[in-house]
This record gives structure tokens, C-alpha cells and sequence, in this order.
């Protein structure tokens, strides 16, 4: 496994502290029949440390940023899947950012990537959502499915501007990161 240097995890726990703010803060309340969901900027800063500094800094960036987010703001019985499914869309999007050796330097892998990590993120919560309305809160399956259905509009809307901001974020700060990595 890659060894980070200090200054490498200093920019991560940066990443990880902007995308619990930008998921405190920055954010809508979406009420659904069972609850709510919400639109906000966390997963920016997730798929932008990843395309930054690979998938295992992006998934420690969005795991730990939005599971504090999830702590601090109410949500603490979502945090460990937060930590999971987050960590996992960090994962994704790395992986195919840096696959060839392309470092999130190539834009196209950099928008797949986004975009990989977004579609997993989406299919875990909408299936973690669904599966606690119907086993554990023993709802009926057309609400639980209407429901996932709203969740999905949103998460889907919300994805496609975390993939736009992140790739655009990307790529006007990895010429400065870059050379004060090296």
C-alpha cells in the first residue's frame, strides 16, 4: 500500500473536514413519506480527494468527513453505513482516476470515475433504505419504494452536481497541490 506523506494526510484531513462541513452546512432538508434525505456538498470533496490522491485518500476523506457530519448533525444511527458507503465512493472514483498509472490526470477517467463512485454511493443507500423501511421499520413495500423513489431524484440530481463541481475542483487545484506534493 502507498505510504502518504505528512503533508499528504494534512490535505486529506483537510478534504475530510470540508466535506463534513460542506454536509453540515451547505445542505437542503428533503422531507420523504418516511423521514428525510438531504441535498448537500459533501460528496464534492470526497470524489475531489480521491481524483486528488487516489482512492484510498478520497474514501478516508468522505468516509470520515460525512460519518462526523452524520454524527454531529442528528444522524449518528447512519453514521458506520455513511463511513461505509462513503469510503467505498472514494474507493471507486480513485481507482479508475489513477487506473494506468493517471494519477487523476486524465479528465475523462476523472469524470468516469466520479460518476462509478456516485452510481455505487446511490445503489448502496437507495438498497440500505429500502431494506430497513421493509425488515426493520415494517413498512409496506409500495411506501418504502416510493420512498427510495424520492431519495433516488434526489441523490440522482445531487450526484450530477457533486460529479460537475468536484471534476471542475479537481482540476483548478491540481496543478498547485501537485507541485507542493512533489
Amino acid at each position: 500500500m502507498k505510504k502518504f506523506s505528512t503533508r499528504t494526510m494534512v490535505f486529506i484531513g483537510m478534504m475530510a473536514a470540508l466535506s463534513c462541513v460542506a454536509t453540515l452546512f451547505l445542505k437542503v432538508e428533503i422531507p420523504t413519506p418516511l423521514g428525510k434525505t438531504m441535498f448537500h456538498f459533501g460528496d464534492v470533496f470526497c470524489l475531489s480527494a480521491a481524483m486528488l490522491f487516489g482512492p484510498i485518500g478520497g474514501g478516508l476523506a468522505g468516509g470520515i468527513g460525512m460519518a462526523l457530519a452524520d454524527l454531529l448533525g442528528g444522524w449518528a444511527d447512519s453514521s458506520l453505513t455513511t463511513l461505509l458507503f462513503k469510503f467505498l465512493e472514494g474507493v471507486i472514483c480513485g481507482l479508475i482516476a489513477y487506473s494506468g498509472h493517471r494519477c487523476g490526470r486524465k479528465l475523462g477517467f476523472n469524470i468516469a470515475g466520479a460518476a462509478a463512485g456516485t452510481v455505487a454511493y446511490i445503489a448502496l443507500y437507495l438498497g440500505k433504505s429500502f431494506v430497513k423501511a421493509v425488515w426493520l421499520l415494517h413498512t409496506e413495500v409500495g411506501t418504502a419504494l416510493t420512498d427510495c423513489s424520492v431519495k433516488l431524484l434526489n441523490s440522482s440530481i445531487k450526484g450530477v452536481v457533486s460529479v460537475v463541481v468536484a471534476v471542475a475542483l479537481t482540476a483548478l487545484l491540481q496543478k498547485a497541490l501537485r507541485e507542493k506534493l512533489s
